[in-house]
């Protein structure tokens, strides 16, 4: 619940913004994607819970 009308406002511009500057991902591409983005993938996995 967000009570201040003004920072809701902001916050619903700035999503709106974020979705116009993404992007769909895809399957094919995900499992295409290069070795060191994999590897931090899955590092971060493994450490997810002390993060």
């Amino acid at each position: 619940m967000v009570l201040n009308k003004e920072f809701a406002l902001e916050m619903e511009q700035m999503f709106v913004r974020d979705l116009i500057d993404s992007r769909p991902i895809r399957l094919p591409d995900w499992q295409k994607r290069a070795l060191l983005p994999r590897v931090r993938d899955w590092l971060v996995h493994l450490f997810i819970r002390w993060l």
